[in-house]
């Protein structure tokens, strides 16, 4: 993951930065997010999957207002919603997650 990131990133911003990381921010500056709810949506065999998992949870502790709610479908990798999605049970389960989401009201 780390050579990747560099290539996208001209070799300037490490796995730290925040446009890759967004645990990187500062709970102060995550408490004000003008967004009334945050879904975020790991993978169980996603490498990215604990930076996830860590952003929701400092979401939770930064006393952000809004509603947080974390996805994780078990024992899917990464991009496993664009691998072939009309053949895969678990994209139709996290596209009703997100239409869910997206359907409630502010």
């Amino acid at each position: 993951m780390d050579e990747l990131w560099r290539a996208v990133s001209g070799g300037k911003k490490g796995l730290d930065h925040e446009w890759i990381n967004p645990a990187a921010e500062a709970e102060g500056a995550v408490a004000g997010m003008g967004c009334r709810r945050l879904l975020v949506c790991v993978a169980e065999r996603d490498p990215m999957r604990e930076r996830g998992a860590a952003y929701y949870e400092m979401v939770k502790r930064s006393g952000w207002k809004g509603e947080a709610e974390l996805v994780e479908t078990e024992g899917e990798s990464h991009i496993f919603h664009l691998e072939k999605p009309e053949e895969h049970p678990k994209v139709q389960e996290l596209t009703n997650k997100l239409v869910s989401f997206f359907s409630k009201p502010l």
